[in-house]
């Protein structure tokens, strides 16, 4: 039996809604920028960042179901988890309504995601507890492409941040904050704390990846979205 949970609730839970077909699994096209120079041979050719991409899902009605409560389901946008990946998430948003009146005539009709290029595991948050000041946590990437994990430190004091023996982030910590890599930002407590923050946004390589830090006093590390793919 196929399924999707959709922003949290599984699609076997909203009475008389079938999936009837799932997408394929694919990876996202890279963006490129073509340029050709007189007198060079050849062209030269810039990557711009993956692509969002379309796929839609199947559903039809069965048994006793209320049209209004399906067409709702599917509205907005969120994480989408699909039965043949049960293990991995996607940023979507619904783009195409569906036609009330078809639905209800034909009992079938085919929901658009726009999905973002890059999915993640649904086991995503990690806690790691530091005991020591000195004290090296080991952080997999079981994806197939370099993450950008948000990071929450908690502890005092201005800490500098190393990944696989690289000095790349130095801090200013009052109890906490979080370095978000995928949308480039920093913040404490809720608010914007950039100037907290110099050098780089981590990124995680693939496999495995080791974190330290020096000064200051670290006390406990959250880490999401370690793991992605695309």
């Amino acid at each position: 039996m196929l399924w999707v949970n959709w922003k949290g609730i599984d699609s076997r839970k909203i009475q008389g809604l079938m999936i009837t077909t799932l997408p394929p699994i694919k990876q996202a096209k890279m963006r490129t920028l073509e340029e050709t120079i007189d007198g060079k041979d050849g062209s030269t050719i810039t990557e711009l960042g993956f692509e969002s991409y379309d796929f839609q899902v199947g559903i039809g009605l069965f048994g006793k179901y209320n049209v209004d409560d399906i067409i709702g389901y599917f509205s907005g946008s969120g994480y989408l988890i699909k039965s043949d990946e049960p293990d991995k998430k996607y940023i979507c948003q619904v783009i195409e309504s569906v036609d009330y009146e078809r639905f209800i005539r034909f009992r079938t009709a085919n929901i658009t995601f726009r999905v973002q290029p890059f999915k993640y595991a649904v086991d995503n948050i990690k806690t790691y507890n530091i005991a020591t000041a000195d004290e090296a946590i080991e952080v997999r990437n079981y994806g197939n492409y370099i993450s950008k994990p948000k990071i929450t430190l908690y502890g005092n004091g201005n800490v500098d941040l190393y990944i696989n023996g690289v000095r790349t982030t130095a801090l200013t910590i009052n109890g906490n904050i979080t370095i978000d890599s995928k949308e480039q930002e920093c913040t404490s407590n809720g608010n914007l704390a950039n100037r907290n923050m110099s050098g780089y946004f981590p990124e995680l390589k693939k496999g495995k990846n080791t974190i330290q830090f020096t000064q200051g006093l670290i006390t406990k590390i959250v880490i999401e979205d370690a793991s992605r793919w695309r």
